[in-house]
């Protein structure tokens, strides 16, 4: 037998690779492929699937889908936000509307009723007297707890 696969070379090694062929060929069939295949994510979009530079070809539809969440999430906050700020700016020029208006119209001088609009608005957004010294002492009693915890979670151990 051994002279025989030695003097049949090709013979014995097709016949030792066409199994091997057909076994392998046979345990591919129940993987899937789009599992083994991977592709580049860009940089953009990593922060959708969790911070991943290759991702699946199974895995890209969803990846995709939780990209465009995303974006269309921060679209919103952005609509949202420039809206607030049109809203503001509107109030602003109606202010400095109301005064022009004021002064070119009557004899009472309108300067006035913007010179109050702007105090009010400078109350709302001024700091109010003794919020610094307020603040630091939050800052200091909640450092001043937490050193409390931390020696009391380092004693009990």
């Amino acid at each position: 037998m051994i002279n025989w696969i030695r003097e049949n070379r090709t013979t014995s090694v097709l016949a030792t690779l066409i199994p091997v062929a057909g076994l392998s060929l046979g345990a591919m069939q129940g993987c899937s492929v789009d599992s083994l295949i991977k592709h580049d994510v860009p940089p953009g979009m990593r922060d959708a699937n969790g911070g991943q530079a290759k991702v699946s070809l199974r895995d890209s539809p969803y990846v995709r889908d939780a990209f465009v969440d995303d974006v269309e999430r921060e679209l919103l906050r952005y609509d949202v936000a420039a809206e607030e700020a049109a809203i503001l700016r509107d109030i602003i020029a109606s202010a400095v509307n109301l005064g022009l208006d004021q002064v070119s119209e009557s004899p009472f001088p309108g300067g006035v009723a913007l010179l109050g609009l702007l105090g009010t608005l400078a109350g709302v957004f001024a700091p109010q007297p003794g919020a610094a010294s307020r603040l630091r002492q939050e800052k200091e009693d909640s450092f001043n707890a937490g050193l409390k915890r931390a020696s009391e979670i380092g004693g009990g151990s």
